[in-house]
């Protein structure tokens, strides 16, 4: 069993306000993905934001292919929902309200998406939750503890053809 912080890069999500919202792409605009946009199934593109390109301040911040995004602050019940970015056609970017899980190269993430959707992470989750009147937080330092089992590449590779 390993740390998750051992295995991935955790990245917050950008902030922006509703002022600072496009009505549609323009040259200098970059898509934001929200926890709306963000299912379990994928990005969802009409949910999609467009904001101007100057609001990412850090390039780690634009999504790649193998990422993972989960729910950082939401109801209790939706916190800790993943998306596993499967393919980047665009400039995307994601909110504050959600963070990004990058793995490294000891695991793989199609694996690790999985780990991530178990009763143990959920369980996790909402352990570790801090929570308000109607919103649940999870930080980084206490998403970095999550412990996964880490087998070598090789048999991660079959554990994912497998539940595929």
């Amino acid at each position: 069993m390993v740390p998750l912080g051992d295995v991935a890069e955790l990245i917050r999500g950008i902030t922006f306000g509703k002022s600072e919202q496009l009505d549609h792409a323009t040259d200098d605009s970059l898509l934001v993905a929200t926890t709306k946009a963000a299912q379990s199934s994928g990005i969802v593109e009409e949910d999609l934001y467009h904001v101007p390109r100057t609001i990412l301040k850090d390039d780690t911040k634009l999504l790649r292919t193998g990422d993972i995004l989960i729910s950082t602050a939401n109801s209790l019940n939706l916190l800790g929902r993943t998306t596993h970015i499967r393919k980047v056609d665009k400039p995307m970017s994601f909110g504050a309200f959600m963070s990004l899980i990058r793995p490294n190269a000891k695991v793989l993430d199609g694996y690790l998406i999985y780990c991530l959707r178990t009763a143990h992470a959920s369980d996790f989750f909402i352990r570790n939750a801090n929570t308000t009147t109607n919103i649940s937080n999870l930080n980084l330092a206490t998403l970095a503890r999550f412990e996964i089992p880490l087998p070598p590449l090789e048999v991660q590779k079959e554990i994912v053809a497998e539940i595929e």
